[in-house]
């Protein structure tokens, strides 16, 4: 069977298919949803400028009482108080993170603790060795705590010792 070359035409048909009365409804329809569009995006952009100030004033909050435990630091370390005054005014990892019940006091407060750094030799000193020997912050500290219980071991204490000598017959 044989064909004709460009039997078939193909070209696309342009008609107006929505007369003059649809056209305003249409239009009028998207400039509606237009301005409540607009409208639902300075609702939007007040509530983001508001939260954005709180957040804000939180930062400037946290900053202040950064500066205060960066300034009564550097006055513990410079005149040698004791360590009892650089506790009650080190930062504290429930300061600046939210935490899930109370925390051990290594967790709580990382600067009172003596982390020992061992003198090391300078020719075998690598850049990991330099990030092992800086102290842990609050931000390195865990915010959970879930320590375990002794229940298990604690009833088998109360029921005593128990001996099976089953197998040595």
């Amino acid at each position: 069977m044989t064909f004709a070359k460009n039997t078939f035409r193909l070209d696309p048909v342009r008609e107006n298919v929505l007369l003059e009365p649809q056209i305003r409804k249409e239009l009028f329809s998207l400039e509606s949803s237009i301005a409540s569009l607009e409208k639902s995006v300075a609702e939007s952009n007040q509530k983001l400028t508001a939260k954005l100030a709180e957040n804000a004033m939180t930062a400037q909050a946290t900053l202040d009482k950064l500066d205060a435990t960066l300034m009564t630091s550097k006055t513990v370390v410079s005149s040698c108080k004791s360590t009892e005054t650089a506790t009650r005014n080190a930062l504290r990892t429930s300061d600046v993170y939210a935490t899930m019940g109370p925390l051990p006091q290594r967790f709580e407060e990382p600067d009172t603790w003596n982390y020992k750094i061992k003198k090391q030799n300078p020719l075998y000193t690598t850049t990991t060795n330099q990030y092992g020997q800086q102290h842990p912050t609050i931000h390195d500290m865990p915010t959970v705590f879930r320590g375990q219980t002794s229940k298990f071991s604690e009833h088998l204490n109360i029921s005593g010792p128990y001996r099976n000598f089953s197998l040595n017959i």
